[in-house]
């Protein structure tokens, strides 16, 4: 049917002619090739169901049969239409005293004009529970171009309806209105859809938008609030809620932030965080300062032993998680890795392993200035304090190895030594050094004597005698002192000379000094 619409804009009145929701099967515009799976005696055709005529009376050659034999075990009847519409419901004339037959029919919808039912969209499927009726009214509300009827033997549906056929199925139609608008337009005036509406196209009976909104941000059937996760008349994206449904869809507030962001919206890092997800932390900022929340870099400055323009760097010299580490004794002009510490380049002299901090061999102290004493077995001492741990050479006293043995000591030592010849030198030296000095102490005093004797009288007068004790003493310490064997000290300190040599060549350099004083 045609209904005329009025609207007054601006005090203009405007006329449109509008197709209401009427049956789009007896529409020349709409109606197309009607077909079925089989005819019965080829006269009952499929066009019968859409001549217009659904009170067939007693004329049943105006209804549309399909064969009822037993070796068609499905029946489909179905109508083509010439342009896509939006079919609200179909109204089926059964055939009167078969309507039993159709117990558990189906309908379909269809785009492609060349498919046979059951393939399509299924919209709707009879209840068994309840036999159908002469004329039924069955919802579609589907966007299409094609609508189907389909029918299939199920002999347990016997139960059901007493006229049920379980030898064969078959469709026996009278009459099919298939009620709608064209597409884009819904209700019974055919109004257009919501421009909101996906593709233009909505429900068949409110026009609301049941395929989906235009903007797919928006929430059909409505298309009036965004989906989940965001917010506002354009729907903006909300921030880092810690839910999409946390978000209010009409301000963009969260109820809550995900981890690192900041509240209310949840779209900026919060203090100390930066990059995309708000993952990374800020580095050393100068104290009570923050990074910048998009590029981390710190605009003030850094704290001190770091550097770089995130602050995240040791500055020179240092290293390690907090860089409160300094680095060994590298070779000048490099550094350590700021993170292990390590020399890659090597270390300055005096220096060993990968930090450079540990002292070479033979080293210790502050700097590894001191060279390390006489350890036995040449083992080197200890870095710290320069100790020997495993003992002194031979003729070598304390902690450090550094001072020599007490002189009976090392006599003692060198009559002990296992060596026969450095014994018999040594005991000669010794015994040699005693003879000499008796004849020299002898020889003084015969001289002293003679030169008494030789003297006037007068002149012991005038020049009492020295003490005999005091010459001797006098005489006896220039002559001690030419031999060079005066003690002075309980300790004597060894020529620097010795230090580099084997307890056997020390021993050797003292039977030699003995022999020469004895020459």
């Amino acid at each position: 049917m045609v209904v005329t619409v009025c609207h007054l804009f601006f005090g203009v009145l405007f006329i449109f002619l509008t197709e209401g929701l009427d049956n789009l099967a007896s529409l020349n515009n709409y109606k197309g090739q009607a077909s079925q799976s089989s005819s019965y005696l080829d006269k009952w055709h499929a066009d019968n169901a859409v001549d217009g005529q659904s009170d067939p009376g007693h004329k049943e050659s105006s209804c549309s049969f399909t064969k009822s034999e037993e070796e068609y075990q499905s029946a489909w009847w179905k109508l083509a239409l010439k342009s896509m519409s939006n079919v609200a419901y179909l109204q089926i004339f059964f055939r009167p005293g078969t309507v039993d037959r159709h117990t558990g029919f189906s309908v379909f919808v269809f785009n492609d004009t060349n498919i046979k039912p059951p393939n399509g969209s299924k919209v709707f499927t009879h209840n068994p529970a309840t036999c159908p009726q002469n004329v039924m009214n069955v919802t579609v509300n589907r966007v299409t171009t094609g609508v189907a009827i389909f029918n299939s033997n199920n002999a347990s549906l016997k139960q059901y309806c007493r006229d049920y056929k379980t030898q064969f199925a078959s469709i026996e139609l009278c009459e099919v209105y298939v009620m709608g608008c064209p597409a884009g337009q819904f209700g019974s005036l055919c109004d257009m859809c919501d421009i909101r509406c996906l593709n233009g196209q909505c429900d068949a009976f409110n026009g609301s938008c049941i395929y989906g909104c235009h903007n797919p941000l928006k929430t059909p059937p409505g298309c009036n609030v965004c989906i989940d996760g965001y917010y506002g008349e354009f729907c903006e994206q909300c921030g880092h809620c810690e839910t999409p449904k946390s978000c209010n869809r009409e301000n963009g507030r969260c109820g809550t932030c995900q981890q690192h962001w900041d509240m209310p919206d949840c779209k900026q890092c919060k203090k100390g965080y930066f990059g995309n997800n708000c993952s990374l932390e800020c580095g050393h900022c100068l104290s009570g300062t923050f990074c910048d929340n998009i590029t981390g870099e710190c605009p003030t400055g850094c704290e001190d032993q770091w550097s770089g323009t995130h602050c995240d760097e040791c500055n020179k010299g240092y290293y390690g998680e907090n860089c409160a580490l300094e680095c060994g004794h590298c070779l000048p002009g490099t550094s350590c890795n700021n993170i292990t510490g390590q020399c890659l380049e090597g270390c300055r002299d005096k220096w060993k392993g990968t930090k450079c901090d540990v002292c070479s061999p033979y080293k210790y102290g502050p700097n590894c200035a001191f060279d390390c004493g006489h350890c036995k077995d040449g083992s080197p001492c200890s870095t710290g304090n320069g100790s020997c741990l495993s003992g002194c050479e031979d003729g070598w006293g304390d902690i450090s190895c550094l001072k020599a043995s007490p002189r009976s000591d090392r006599q003692g030592l060198i009559s002990t030594d296992k060596s026969p010849t450095t014994g018999l030198y040594v005991t000669m030296g010794v015994l040699s050094t005693l003879l000499t000095i008796t004849v020299v102490v002898v020889i003084v005093l015969v001289h002293i004597v003679r030169k008494q004797n030789r003297q006037p009288s007068h002149q012991h007068d005038n020049n009492p005698p020295q003490s005999f004790a005091n010459h001797i003493e006098m005489e006896g310490t220039h002559d001690y002192d030419k031999l060079g064997v005066r003690d002075t000290d309980d300790y004597q300190e060894i020529p620097t000379v010795v230090d580099d040599q084997l307890p056997q060549e020390r021993h050797a350099s003292d039977s030699n000094y003995i022999n020469s004083t004895l020459q």
